[in-house]
């Protein structure tokens, strides 16, 4: 009986022993083989969690630059479309100035154009183009000064290329007394205010076009 007690123990201690040189082993294996992996493994999630950063601020940025562009792009075709890029004819400005007179309701708009002047710019000469300015005096003869009002604010929204108000001068030239109630009451024009305005007037041409333009003056 204390022979199988005996046996039973060093039995245990050997099954002890053979645990503990498994884990020793597997404490060795984790070491040099799954540990090493980890690392490496965790070093390229790290790395790509920074490719996936960098590419989402290179996609936001390309976006914000798309978007900028798309604006620009709006920008020329508005330009375009506002006759900013080409030559100024007298002959729509005449037609023009008989529709702002029409839609203002001032009842008599007398303008010069005078002759076109070619603007230095370096940008538009690198581009192949020039920069026309015809300064422009219009008269206006109104009832009401909120006419006028329309009428400035319709040379700035619909007068071909880009207009510059250098200087308004609004003038009241007679009170409302009774006569005047009965002009206007029988459709005679009363000049009640008048303005004197004056305007810058740009379009961009090509510098082929611009001795024809200066020459059309």
């Amino acid at each position: 009986m204390q022979i199988d007690v005996m046996a039973a123990g060093k039995s245990r201690l050997f099954i002890v022993f053979v645990l503990f040189v498994l884990n020793v082993f597997m404490a060795g294996v984790v070491t040099q083989f799954f540990m090493p992996e980890t690392t490496r493994l965790s070093r390229e999630v790290s790395k790509t969690e920074r490719d996936l950063r960098k590419t989402k601020a290179d996609v936001r940025t390309f976006k914000e630059k798309y978007q900028e562009i798309e604006a620009e792009k709006e920008k020329y075709n508005a330009l375009i479309k506002n006759g900013f890029f080409g030559g100024q004819d007298r002959a729509r400005v005449r037609d023009l100035f008989d529709s702002l007179q029409d839609v203002s309701h001032v009842f008599r708009a007398t303008y010069t154009v005078s002759p076109a002047l070619f603007e230095k710019n370096e940008n538009i000469r690198k581009a192949g183009h020039v920069i026309l300015n015809s300064p422009v005096t219009v008269r206006v003869d109104a009832i009401d000064d909120i006419d006028i009002y329309r009428f400035i604010h319709l040379i700035e929204d619909r007068f071909p290329g880009h207009t510059e108000i250098r200087n308004i001068r609004i003038v009241k030239d007679r009170e409302v007394t009774q006569s005047v109630l009965r002009a206007i009451g029988n459709n005679t024009p009363v000049r009640l205010v008048g303005a004197d305005i004056s305007f810058n007037w740009r379009t961009v041409i090509p510098e082929e076009a611009a001795e024809e333009e200066g020459e059309g003056r």
